[in-house]
C-alpha cells in the first residue's frame, strides 16, 4: 500500500508539511466520526434514560422529585455529574433536596486548593446519589424528550455506522494516489493545450 506524503511530488501542486500524511487526515475524520457516535449513543441511551423515566413516573415539579433507586436506575457517578454539574442534562434535570443530599466537604490537599483558585474554579458540591431527588420542570420536559429521544442511536446503528465509514475510509486511503496522480496529469495536459 502506497502512502501518501503531502509533500511536493506532483508538478502541478505542492503541500508544506511533508510530516503530514493523507492516510492520517482520513484515519483521523474517520475514528473522529467513531467516536462521535458512541457519544450520541451515551448522551442518549445512558443519560437519556433519565429523562425517559422522569416523564415515564410523572415527576414534573418539586413535590413529584423522585431518587434514581423509585426511577428504577443505579445513580452511577456519571448520571450524577451530568445532573449536578454545569452539563447539558442539569439543564432538564433539577434537583428537589440539595441541602439534605449534599455530602460535606472533604478537606483538599493544598495544592489542589491552590490550581484551583489559580484557575478560578469553584469547588463542586457533593451529592449522596441515593438521597438526592430529581425532577424535570413540566416547561422543560418536551424539549428534554426531544433532545434525549433514544430513536436512531441504538449500538447496532453505531456500529454498521462504523463498519460502512470503515469501508468508505478504507477505498479513500486507497483511491487518493490515482486521484492525485489524474489531477496532475489534467492540469499538465490542461498546460499543454496553451
Amino acid at each position: 500500500m502506497m502512502k501518501i506524503f503531502l509533500s511536493s511530488y506532483y508538478e502541478n501542486f505542492s503541500f508544506d508539511n511533508p510530516l503530514m500524511t493523507m492516510t492520517a487526515v482520513v484515519w483521523g475524520l474517520y475514528f473522529g466520526f467513531v467516536i462521535a457516535g458512541f457519544l450520541s449513543y451515551y448522551n442518549k441511551n445512558y443519560l437519556g434514560a433519565v429523562i425517559r423515566a422522569l416523564v415515564k413516573m410523572g415527576a414534573n415539579s418539586q413535590d413529584k422529585a423522585v431518587t434514581f433507586g423509585e426511577l428504577g436506575l443505579k445513580p452511577g457517578w456519571l448520571r450524577v455529574r451530568a445532573i449536578t454539574g454545569d452539563n447539558p442534562l442539569s439543564k432538564y434535570v433539577k434537583i428537589a433536596n440539595g441541602e439534605q443530599a449534599e455530602l460535606p466537604d472533604k478537606k483538599e490537599a493544598a495544592v489542589i486548593s491552590g490550581i484551583r483558585k489559580m484557575f478560578g474554579r469553584a469547588r463542586k458540591k457533593k451529592y449522596d446519589a441515593y438521597k438526592l431527588k430529581v425532577y424535570i420542570p413540566e416547561e422543560k420536559r418536551i424539549q428534554a424528550e426531544i433532545r434525549y429521544s433514544a430513536k436512531g442511536t441504538s449500538l447496532p446503528v453505531i456500529l454498521v455506522g462504523a463498519l460502512l465509514a470503515f469501508i468508505v475510509a478504507v477505498i479513500v486511503v486507497n483511491c487518493i494516489p490515482y486521484l492525485y496522480d489524474l489531477i496532475d496529469s489534467v492540469i499538465t495536459m490542461y498546460k499543454n493545450l496553451r
